[in-house]
């Protein structure tokens, strides 16, 4: 007989796949007009992986002392599909921020500087993603790559909500 788990992924599963597809393949696929997803924080699921959820939430946050940033939109669309291609994630998952003109030191210093911010549930390379960010960011901006500094942070599941849930 079939546990309280087993009903529930299964249901969750029907829910996450388009009609026709296979739920591996759609991971993140859409429900069916008018339905709604299962509650992801019922017990039954809390602690189990979902495949769905592990494509969830990316975010990159640029902070800058430049007063701007030449074709900012360009930027963080740059910016958000190399965080998809980085992290192995679909990018309608991945958020970007940009904010110039923030008042900032480094080193004792006043000169152009950068913080960003690299988040996601799971799948962080820091030192690929260091490398690759710092030429994309220096590359757009003028920034040297020693005048960039990136914090990353792999967060729990159940710190980031979307769409009314948390992820666990």
């Amino acid at each position: 007989m079939p546990s309280c788990l087993d009903l529930s992924f299964g249901l969750w599963r029907h829910w996450a796949a388009p009609a026709g597809e296979d739920f591996d393949r759609a991971a993140g696929g859409t429900a069916p007009a008018g339905s709604s997803p299962p509650d992801i924080r019922s017990q039954s699921l809390r602690h189990h992986s979902i495949p769905h959820l592990r494509n969830a939430v990316p975010l990159i946050h640029l902070r800058t002392s430049l007063p701007a940033v030449a074709s900012d939109a360009a930027l963080l669309q740059e910016l958000s599909a190399a965080l998809a291609q980085q992290t192995g994630k679909p990018e309608r998952y991945v958020m970007t921020l940009l904010e110039a003109g923030v008042p900032m030191t480094f080193a004792g210093s006043t000169d152009p500087c950068a913080f960003v911010e690299i988040k996601s549930i799971g799948a962080l390379r820091p030192t690929a993603m260091c490398a690759a960010f710092c030429e994309l960011i220096g590359a757009r901006t003028g920034l040297p790559a020693d005048r960039i500094y990136i914090q990353f942070e792999d967060v729990e599941a159940g710190s980031w909500g979307w769409n009314g849930h948390t992820f666990g």
